[in-house]
């Protein structure tokens, strides 16, 4: 009997074996059907009105009793058209669907993810998210030249003090040092000069909870790469709190 291969084509195993029985011995009751599969003769009714309504079985009286027949086996391609209809369905859905699950599947197993953003759009992404968008209250800006120094628009300069953010600055350069140094305790911040030859700082950078984010960080060129994630991050900050540190000791000393 073909039970084996009938259920590849979406049957129930004891679908199968009925429709495989009605094929090789012919016409037959809800008892010489259950002695030829073994299946008990209760089980042949309901699986006998399902395989009927797959149009691959139908039924008779004859004598007073109920007789099964196999109908054309050609009716399985119908099965197949509708395993491919379902098939293309859910390959549409999952298309859909894929670019969130593999999101959420990189944020809750630490892989970092990477985007890259530009534009005033992209400027309002990413300083919407540290000053309205997380409770984290430290930053770390990092810049080549501090002359070259983009502060925060006003409606994000508010809410440095009302969340209370603070920013560690670093710089390789910027004849405005001093005067940066003057306004630092009213900014909420604490800005370093950090030898080049110690840290070469390349690019804007900005460095706040789980993101990382490095380029052209001014409002006009904004044009960056955000890489978001926790464990890179941490270390990040944890590298850059021991270059403070260093920083501030040879300052002092």
């Amino acid at each position: 009997m073909y039970a084996d291969e009938l259920v590849k084509f979406g049957l129930l195993p004891a679908e199968a074996k009925i429709y495989s029985a009605l094929l090789t011995f012919g016409d037959n009751t809800a008892s010489v059907i259950a002695k030829k599969t073994g299946l008990g003769r209760t089980n042949i009714y309901e699986y006998a009105k399902s395989l009927i309504k797959k149009g691959l079985a139908g039924e008779y009286e004859k004598n007073g009793k109920i007789f099964y027949k196999a109908e054309d086996p050609g009716r399985l391609q119908g099965l197949v058209d509708s395993q491919i209809r379902e098939a293309n369905s859910l390959s549409l859905t999952l298309s859909q669907i894929l670019p969130r699950l593999d999101e959420l599947y990189k944020t809750n197993s630490d892989m970092p993810t990477v985007k890259h953003i530009l534009g005033v759009k992209g400027y309002k992404e990413i300083f919407d998210k540290l000053f309205f968008s997380t409770s984290e209250t430290q930053c770390y800006l990092l810049l080549p030249d501090l002359d070259y120094y983009e502060p925060p628009e006003p409606q994000y300069h508010n809410m440095v003090y009302k969340n209370q953010i603070y920013t560690y600055l670093l710089v390789n350069r910027g004849s405005s040092l001093t005067e940066f140094n003057k306004r630092d305790a009213k900014e909420n911040r604490t800005t370093l000069l950090i030898p080049a030859g110690k840290m070469k700082i390349y690019f804007d950078t900005l460095i706040f909870d789980d993101y990382f984010i490095f380029g052209n960080l001014t409002k006009k060129n904004f044009k960056a790469t955000v890489i978001k994630n926790d464990s890179f991050c941490k270390q990040m900050i944890s590298v850059l709190q021991f270059v403070c540190n260093f920083s501030r000791e040879n300052q002092n000393s």
